[in-house]
């Protein structure tokens, strides 16, 4: 196969730039909102010296260097990481009820670093190419008074899970036991 170019709807057939000609790329446009919050990095750090989590995290290690599954050279597996991440997919879920959007239409960006400029947030937004993306559900349940029970539900909603006793009872599932 060979790339030619872009095209949008039988219009003209832009070809690739290949040696950096132009000052544009091809992208979409998003008209939408999103929920950006991120974590106290002391206490984050605190968390992470748990010798229970460590535990478990080396064996998550393990199963992930056995698998060929890899993400760009700047995530990390880290007890950071899947917190951020499970809590970001949590978010999601608890969002089409209390947003009405449906999961599809909410992406996540994981920020997450440690080390000279630690990072340890989470953006959750609306990511439709239409205006529906802007209705604002998602800027709404972002002020402190409707965000507070937001999470309280997610944490609520996250003690169970619709597969137990068989979800608490396994060591993980799915490609190489990684989810836990």
């Amino acid at each position: 196969m060979v790339l030619r170019g872009l095209q949008r709807l039988g219009g003209e057939l832009i070809p690739p730039d290949i040696v950096g000609g132009t000052n544009w790329l091809p992208a979409l446009e998003l008209y939408g909102e999103g929920i950006f919050f991120n974590f106290d990095e002391e206490t984050l750090k605190s968390w992470e010296e748990n010798e229970g989590l460590q535990s478990r995290i080396k064996s998550l290690e393990k199963r992930f260097e056995a698998t060929d599954i890899r993400f760009d050279s700047d995530v990390k597996i880290s007890p950071r990481f899947i917190f951020l991440h499970t809590l970001a997919h949590l978010l999601i879920r608890q969002l089409e009820t209390e947003a009405g959007y449906p999961a599809a239409s909410l992406k996540e960006r994981i920020y997450c670093t440690t080390g000279k400029l630690p990072m340890a947030g989470i953006l959750v937004y609306v990511a439709v190419p239409d205006v529906v993306g802007s209705l604002g559900g998602l800027s709404e349940l972002a002020i402190p008074e409707r965000f507070l029970p937001l999470i309280s539900g997610v944490f609520d909603n996250a003690e169970w899970c619709s597969l137990d006793p068989v979800c608490s009872e396994h060591e993980g599932q799915g490609p190489h036991l990684l989810n836990r």
